[in-house]
């Protein structure tokens, strides 16, 4: 992962205003972007609308005490949250680009065909994609500003479970989430980051001792933000996605704080990469304590033996949640490789993805279907999921809920 820190200088936009702020048809506030000098720029944000605040995005470091010879000292920690409106006048107005996501992840500034590079990567792109499109999405305007502050209250946190690349891979979900109210978390190692468990000469041992850190430094983010004014400590949640499926569990099991759990096609329930399928099925269910909600994609490729998920889910105590998006696949479950082609229009996608209006139409149903629940759940809203489907076409969702009601 690209993780280090930039300067304060990566994230100035000079001539990109904000127009056309108002209400949308849906009621919430919408925003939209224009350049002072240029035609409109690629909406990223596809159909989503911002929520009723404006979205601030700022990165810190975080310093581990006590840290073991060979384990992280320090992480950086990414915060989305709803910020106070600007003067539309001062600096601080600027809305980052995509490539500021980008640029957020390394200690010096990348050159232009290194950025083009990742996101080529990222996009899983055909190799002829032209440079002028690619430079649009880098340049395409966001939601969130840097150097904002968060708006006056205590406001509910969804902290990221442990995996690479969320600033820039679930970009639109954590400014979604943000302007809607919630301050979304994400922290990676500085240094002597766990192994990935695919890494070659991993023994079991290797692999429990790596998940072992990962929860370690959940817990160790979770206290940080806690003890911040600005946090609901009574309504937190826990989101993963994709190999993050194992630690956000063992965070949960271990801390009584965790609300809710979340995972957007993630190894939740199956697929264990850390951990072994004898693992997941002699796990004690009465220790998932709380609501579980996990959503997945109906074209599976990856990810290993699927058949444990519903008996599992069905056992967990406090109820949970089984999402299928029958259209989409793995790679649809990711900013740069679901909403971006989608956006596009590019058909020519990698084969864990699907490409066309179907990959748009999936991530923006993704983002809301993790906003429904992070409501339901959190803050006690009592809605129908159906509601968040209802311009799907038929079957191309299916919610099932454990037990039923």
């Amino acid at each position: 992962m690209k993780k280090t820190m930039p300067t304060a200088s990566l994230f100035l936009s000079a001539l990109l205003t904000v127009a056309g702020c108002g209400p949308g048809s849906d009621g919430q506030t919408e925003n939209r972007w224009v350049s002072a000098a240029a035609p409109p720029a690629v909406r990223l944000a596809g159909a989503l609308t911002r929520g009723a605040f404006s979205v601030g995005f700022r990165k810190e470091t975080l310093h581990l005490a006590d840290a073991a010879e060979g384990q992280p000292s320090s992480l950086d920690l990414y915060l989305w949250f709803p910020a106070a409106e600007p003067d539309r006048a001062a600096e601080a107005a600027e809305p980052l680009v995509f490539a500021d996501y980008y640029r957020a992840q390394e200690a010096d500034e990348p050159d232009r065909e290194a950025l083009r590079e990742w996101l080529r990567g990222d996009m899983t792109s055909p190799p002829g994609l032209d440079i002028a499109t690619i430079d649009a999405v880098l340049d395409a305007p966001m939601w969130a500003r840097d150097r904002a502050e968060p708006v006056r209250g205590r406001h509910p946190l969804v902290l990221w479970s442990y995996r690479d690349g969320v600033p820039t891979m679930q970009a639109g979900l954590n400014e979604y989430l943000a302007s809607h109210g919630y301050v979304v978390a994400f922290a990676w190692p500085v240094e002597h980051a766990p192994p990935f468990p695919w890494q070659e000469g991993l023994t079991g041992g290797d692999k429990s001792s790596a998940l072992e850190t990962q929860v370690n430094l959940l817990e160790s983010v979770l206290d940080s933000m806690l003890s911040r004014a600005w946090i609901d400590d009574d309504r937190v949640a826990v989101l993963s996605w994709s190999y993050g499926g194992e630690s956000a569990g063992g965070l949960q099991r271990r801390r009584a704080e965790v609300g809710l759990v979340l995972g957007i096609d993630s190894t939740l329930a199956s697929g264990w990469v850390y951990k072994t399928a004898d693992d997941l099925a002699s796990l004690d269910r009465r220790s998932l304590s709380v609501p579980y909600v996990l959503l997945r994609n109906g074209r599976p490729r990856i990810g290993g033996d699927r058949s444990l998920e519903p008996t599992l889910l069905a056992e967990v105590p406090a109820g949970a949640w089984y999402v299928e998006f029958s259209e989409l696949s793995h790679g649809n479950f990711n900013f740069p490789g679901g909403m971006i082609p989608g956006v596009l229009g590019l058909d020519e996608v990698s084969r864990w993805a699907v490409g066309g209006e179907v990959a748009r139409l999936g991530y923006e149903l993704i983002c809301r279907h993790v906003l429904g629940f992070l409501d339901l759940h959190q803050r006690q809203e009592h809605l129908d999921p159906r509601v968040w489907s209802a311009s799907a076409p038929e079957g191309f969702v299916e919610v099932q809920r454990h037990p039923p009601q």
